[in-house]
């Protein structure tokens, strides 16, 4: 997937809880982004897993499913951010 995702929320505050994205890279791809949920099971309800793992087969995403894959992202942010000491 060669498509970005803009996830600037990612790498503000302190997200302890999720794994840092690599340096190098600004934006945060789709590919990292639907990793980074993958990584956090208990978050995500069957539906939101089974998206996530369906998006994995796609070159390109679609805007609608960038927008859900943004949801589930803040989400998992958002309960991430409560876990931080």
């Amino acid at each position: 997937m060669s498509a970005v995702v803009n996830l600037d929320d990612y790498r503000r505050g302190r997200r302890a809880a999720l794994p840092e994205p690599p340096r190098e890279a600004s934006p945060i791809t789709a590919t990292e982004a639907i990793e980074v949920c993958l990584q956090h099971p208990e978050i995500l309800n069957s539906w939101e897993e089974g998206f996530l793992f369906s998006l994995r087969r796609f070159r390109r995403l679609s805007v609608k499913q960038h927008e859900v894959l943004q949801r589930i992202f803040d989400k998992v942010c958002g309960a991430a951010e409560g876990w931080a000491p």
